[in-house]
């Protein structure tokens, strides 16, 4: 009396038989849609823990260099080190630093779109296309 067929999975069919496309409709909204959100969600899952892995991994990198020569120093040992191999591990601490925001920017793709779209319309206003 409501206009919903039991036989023919609850759609409303009041006097005509569903086609096989409106049947595979709802088949599909009914067993597809919940699995694809929650495996869309793991996957944003596995990439915010895959760029909070790379950042702790790249700053752990740099820093532990110059963080051992400060305990060396501070203990007393005494250091041999040249200047150069100095230098090079304060730069990398510095580029950590620097590079941190760019690895960020390259992983959300709102950026990396952003990013897409200037240089493309940078590389042709370059080539004189319109």
């Amino acid at each position: 009396s409501s206009g919903i067929n039991a036989e023919y999975g609850g759609l409303k069919t009041p006097g005509k038989k569903p086609t096989m496309q409106t049947l595979g409709r709802r088949a599909s909204a009914m067993i597809h849609t919940p699995c694809q959100k929650s495996q869309k969600r793991v996957w944003m899952m596995l990439r915010v823990t895959m760029s909070i892995f790379l950042i702790v991994t790249a700053s752990v990198i740099s820093v532990m260099p110059i963080l051992i020569m400060g305990i060396l120093m501070w203990a007393g040992v005494p250091l041999s080190i040249p200047p150069n191999v100095h230098h090079t591990v304060h730069w990398i601490f510095v580029g950590n630093s620097a590079a941190n925001p760019i690895v960020f920017g390259l992983m959300n793709p709102l950026i990396r779109a952003s990013i897409y779209k200037r240089v493309r319309s940078v590389f042709l206003k370059m080539n004189n296309v319109t």
